[in-house]
This record gives C-alpha cells, sequence and structure tokens, in this order.
C-alpha cells in the first residue's frame, strides 16, 4: 500500500486496499499502464481529527460526491447504509501525497475511503 498511497504522516491501524489494472495491460501484453486505486483506511479519532485540521492549511476546493465512487465491495452493510444516508465533505487526496484523479472521505470518527485512478 505505501506504493500507492503516502503513509508517513497518518499511518492507519487497519487497511484494506484493493488495486486493478485499467484496459489490456498484462504481463504478455503492452499497453496503458492505468489503474484504481481504493483503500479503506483505520485511524485513531485523534488522528481522524489531525487530518481534518491539516487538510484546513490547504485552500484546495471541495469536490462533488458521488457515492459510487466509494461503494467499495467489501465494505460492511452498515457502511454502505452510512454512504446512502449522509452527506460527505470530498477532501483531495493531497495528504496522501495522491496527485492523480482521486478523492477521500471520512465516513466517521476512526475510517477514511480513499479512491484515485490514473486515467
Amino acid at each position: 500500500m505505501k506504493k500507492f498511497v503516502n503513509l508517513e504522516k497518518y499511518m492507519p491501524n487497519k487497511a484494506k486496499w484493493i488495486y486493478s489494472k485499467i484496459g489490456n495491460a498484462s504481463d504478455r501484453v503492452p499497453g496503458p499502464t492505468d489503474y484504481v486505486f481504493k483503500a479503506e483506511m483505520q485511524f485513531s479519532p485523534k488522528t481522524i481529527e489531525q487530518i481534518r485540521q491539516d487538510y484546513l492549511l490547504f485552500s484546495v476546493a471541495p469536490k462533488p460526491f458521488f457515492k459510487e465512487d466509494f461503494q467499495f465491495e467489501w465494505l460492511s452493510k452498515t457502511q454502505m447504509k452510512k454512504l446512502d444516508s449522509d452527506k460527505f465533505f470530498v477532501y483531495v487526496p493531497v495528504l496522501f501525497g495522491v496527485k492523480e484523479r482521486g478523492s477521500f472521505i471520512i465516513l466517521d470518527n476512526k475510517t477514511v475511503l480513499l479512491r484515485y485512478s490514473t486515467s
């Protein structure tokens, strides 16, 4: 996971993530190297608050929220229900060293959902 996200400042207590290639690239067939990265990261409530505070230092416009972007296959029913019922502030993932197209939301006082892609 450290290959895709900078975890030096915010090390999760627990994480689930998936990396998926997009396009026809394989080990035998050259092609685009685009990919999608999705992660669910568990932090302490104190770290979540620090992420919120640190984000205020950036003058970045908020992004629109598309819940479909964060409906990861492995999320629990409770988490999916929360995604459906709540409105979220969508953060640009600069705090995690991500420069590609992406965003993250703070699902609750300990969970961050991060998604980005290169295409």
